[in-house]
């Protein structure tokens, strides 16, 4: 998810590296997609060669792939995740799955720079190799037809994989003492974890508490954090799996608050069946679509309409946050936090209700086996 140590990753990925472990696991891979290959749908997956560290994502769609890939040289079909590898390019029959944005496939960083290859992008998005475009949120496939509606009958809405970490059939409990919410962030300034806290306490609640984990709080918002009895703050190591577990299960709602992007703190909750407080994203409303939980409008988010333009650079883009935030643009966002916090204490039953709709969307729409479903009809479709 969100929590990592960039440092003590980086340190690892070089000892990796250096060992040349990374290769032996790719030449295993190898060996046991040439024997365990599907013998009617030849696909290829991959994220990157030689990705010691992969994203929370990918690791979901490695344990629950909906069939046996095969090996690069064997394949008929390629689904990309992200965007190609560069030996094979997009000159094979592919279905993309671009996960950031509508520029991914190019691998570019800066918002001006995926504004400058637009016209490439369509190329590949419009070419006769490209089968299908798979966007794993509304907000994600809205984004698609703002750059190219021509792309329409090629964009395929996929939800990322969950993989539930709660039965179906568990009987839900709810606490009725405290309403115990949960917020998991990397940065706190990227993911504007400051308009939570202003939100928090300028809430009146009594019977509600706040868990924070995040290893960058400025000492201004450490200060408020410790002068609040309902507020408590947490660190978690790197690969503290089970704690963060224990946390997800010990708390009723999670809080996500977001600048950029985050769809891996989404699928953690959602794996949990937890309702979802966030704010307007690519991929939020896709997460709070059946009354599980609440999406808080915003000015504007990284992947807005104004990427590219308004911001031409994530400094840019950071800067104007800054701006904003000084000029009180994000004060409406504010008062609606504290506002829904306030109605969920005071709503008898509620949180109930949100409980039951996130455990809904978990098992009706986000779980494992409904994306593979979806997978295998593109599959099989492209391969005719």
């Amino acid at each position: 998810m969100a929590i990592h140590n960039t440092r003590a990753r980086n340190i690892l990925k070089k000892v990796y590296e250096k060992l040349r472990i990374y290769k032996l696991k790719i030449i295993a891979e190898v060996i046991y997609r040439y024997f365990n290959q599907d013998k009617k749908l030849k696909v290829f997956y991959r994220y990157k060669n030689t990705q010691a560290f992969l994203h929370p994502l990918f690791v979901r769609n490695y344990a629950k792939p909906p069939i046996n890939y095969t090996t690069k040289s064997r394949a008929e079909l390629f689904h990309w995740w992200h965007s190609c590898d560069k030996d094979i390019g997009y000159k094979r029959n592919f279905v993309i799955e671009p996960i950031d944005h509508f520029f991914s496939v190019k691998s570019v960083w800066e918002p001006s720079a995926g504004i400058a290859c637009i016209d490439e992008t369509k190329e590949i998005y419009q070419s006769e190799y490209c089968k299908k475009i798979i966007v794993s949120s509304i907000g994600q496939k809205n984004i698609f037809l703002y750059y190219c509606p021509e792309l329409k009958h090629k964009l395929e809405l996929v939800y990322p994989c969950c993989i539930p970490r709660i039965e179906k059939d568990l009987k839900i409990e709810i606490n009725d003492d405290v309403i115990k919410y949960l917020c998991i962030v990397s940065d706190f300034y990227k993911k504007g974890l400051d308009v939570v806290i202003d939100a928090w306490i300028a809430s009146d609640l009594k019977n509600s508490e706040f868990t924070v984990v995040c290893v960058n709080i400025p000492d201004e918002y450490t200060v408020l954090i410790q002068n609040n009895n309902s507020i408590k703050l947490l660190e978690l190591p790197v690969g503290a799996d089970k704690e963060k577990e224990l946390l997800y299960k010990e708390h009723d709602i999670a809080l996500i608050p977001i600048h950029t992007d985050g769809t891996a703190v989404y699928i953690e909750a959602l794996e949990y069946g937890m309702p979802i407080v966030t704010m307007r994203s690519q991929h939020s409303s896709s997460f709070v679509q059946n009354s599980n939980g609440f999406e808080i409008d915003v000015p504007f988010y990284f992947y807005d309409f104004g990427y590219g333009y308004e911001w031409k650079t994530w400094d840019e883009f950071f800067e104007k946050i800054n701006i904003a935030k000084a000029n009180k643009e994000f004060q409406q966002t504010i008062d609606d936090m504290k506002s829904i916090f306030e109605h969920i204490e005071q709503k008898e039953g509620l949180l109930l209700e949100l409980k039951k709709n996130s455990m809904e969307l978990l098992y009706e729409k986000f779980h494992y086996k409904h994306r593979n479903k979806i997978l295998i009809n593109i599959y099989e479709e492209a391969l005719k």
